[in-house]
């Protein structure tokens, strides 16, 4: 979360974080502070936000290939899976 990895969960989910996570995540959110950073940690994990994140990007995979599969030139199609290909479930 420090090293702007997460930007997705944090972003996508700010809403969750500080209507679930209540006063902490409000409280804590952005502060650089170790004992801030842990309690944004533990609501990161408590709210399953990467378990959201998972369920958002195989979501998002299943109608980008759709889409892609629905275009009728199969060199755009190889080109354009091979592109989904590098950043589906990339490990920075």
């Amino acid at each position: 979360m420090r090293n702007k990895r997460n930007s997705y969960m944090f972003f996508g989910q700010l809403p969750e974080l500080f209507s679930k996570g209540g006063k902490d995540g409000r409280e804590n959110y952005g502060k650089k502070d170790p004992s801030s950073v842990a309690k944004v940690k533990e609501l990161y994990h408590t709210l399953n936000l990467q378990g959201v994140f998972e369920e958002y990007e195989n979501a998002s995979y299943k109608k980008l290939i759709t889409s892609i599969e629905g275009h009728p030139s199969k060199a755009v199609q190889a080109v354009l899976k091979s592109f989904l290909g590098k950043i589906y479930k990339r490990q920075k």
